[in-house]
């Protein structure tokens, strides 16, 4: 494989386990801590694959993320378009940071898309407890420390970025 059909191959494969572990069924209690899966892969790959993932493709996955939770239309496309605009901007920066550094990065852009999501849906009928919306940000800097475990030394590896 070529380094640009290796890249493209693990960006779609890393992208499908999101959102994947996004829909899969879990129970009300552990439902309410599950991670923005999708959200930290696009940030992941907007630092590290900024020449392939940017802000069109954010928002393309957030849309796509929409449609298979159900959600409002347009309530992920436009947090994670946001969150990839910001990334991108400081992602000279950040790619430098610490490893707590960049779970610190992760948290704050995980909360923003969660807070654009709640904007956006506090435009409905729907009843807001912001609790809840922000409960998927702690487990989201777990999954910053697994990709960065299982990504990083594969992507080293092949030369790819």
């Amino acid at each position: 494989m070529t380094n640009n059909t290796s890249l493209f191959f693990m960006i779609g494969i890393s992208l499908l386990v999101a959102f994947w572990l996004s829909i899969v069924p879990m129970s009300v209690s552990w439902s309410l801590w599950r991670p923005a899966w999708v959200a930290v892969v696009v940030i992941y790959w907007v630092l590290y694959a900024p020449s392939v993932v940017g802000v069109f493709f954010a928002w393309m996955m957030g849309f796509l993320l929409d449609g298979f939770e159900g959600a409002i239309v347009g309530q992920h496309a436009l947090a994670f378009a946001v969150v990839a605009y910001v990334t991108a901007g400081a992602g000279q920066r950040v790619r430098h940071f610490t490893l707590l550094q960049q779970i610190g990065f992760v948290l704050l852009m995980v909360t923003v898309a969660q807070l654009v999501s709640l904007w956006v849906v506090s435009f409905t009928d729907r009843p807001i407890q912001l609790s809840l919306w922000l409960s998927p940000v702690p487990g989201s800097a777990l999954v910053w420390l697994l990709l960065l475990g299982l990504a990083r030394p594969w992507i080293r590896q092949s030369h790819l970025v």
